[in-house]
């Protein structure tokens, strides 16, 4: 018996309007494909695949969520990136519709009053502390406020490397983040999450065989080797 896998189309990493795609999450009940992304202000959100594609979802709304009169300011960003960044604090840590507010504003965390009342402080110590356009902002202590003494500027990878429910994998004596040790192999992390918590494969040959060699009957049932396998959702990596 051959166990048959519908392919798709990877879209890990991938750009669609101010969301980053950073990975697959289960189908939904009717098989449609969803991903796991987050737009530029730091929202994180499931979407449709069929959505991103045809453009009907761009961000998570950060911007429209900001009342009118900061939205009217005459700095001339309201369309740019870090503005709609500078919108989503805001956003999560005051408004209570927003559906990550519990995480954020409904724990305590807010932000610094030199930057809730001007965008253009918090635009002079972003500029001054090395944001580009490849970088997504990351708060040092998480239970902390967003204040320029607990922000910093990292890559979409280091945050995700930072989030406490990452599988964390011990193999031969080093340690590395399910993430990482794609990385380390050449292989997709979707496609190695599958080999080790859905095939069972050995820890090793889940490190090392080739993408797109095949197996007799398609998966070893074999129990993870040498391995030391640490993590909260197994999921989120």
């Amino acid at each position: 018996m051959y166990t048959l896998f519908m392919r798709y189309e990877d879209l890990t990493g991938q750009k669609f309007g101010a969301w980053t795609v950073i990975k697959r999450m289960p189908s939904s009940k009717s098989g449609a494909t969803k991903w796991l992304c987050k737009c530029d202000c730091g929202t994180e959100k499931e979407v449709f695949a069929t959505n991103l594609k045809r453009g009907l979802t761009n961000s998570c709304g950060c911007v429209a969520s900001v009342q009118h009169s900061e939205r009217a300011k005459t700095h001339g960003m309201t369309n740019t990136r870090i503005y709609r960044i500078w919108c989503g604090i805001k956003a999560r840590c005051y408004n209570t519709d927003k559906d990550n507010y519990k995480w954020y504003g409904g724990l305590g965390i807010k932000m610094c009053d030199e930057w809730r009342s001007s965008f253009e402080n918090f635009y002079k110590w972003a500029i001054a502390n090395g944001y580009t356009e490849k970088l997504t902002l990351d708060r040092i202590d998480g239970k902390g406020n967003y204040e320029p003494l607990n922000c910093h500027w990292v890559t979409v990878k280091e945050q995700q490397n930072n989030r406490k429910d990452n599988v964390i994998i011990t193999y031969k004596g080093e340690t590395k983040t399910l993430s990482q040790w794609a990385e380390t192999c050449g292989i997709n992390r979707v496609t190695l999450w599958n080999r080790i918590f859905m095939n069972k494969w050995d820890i090793e040959k889940a490190f090392t065989e080739k993408v797109g060699k095949k197996t007799h009957n398609g998966m070893n049932k074999g129990t993870l080797k040498n391995a030391d396998i640490k993590g909260g959702r197994k999921c989120m990596f």
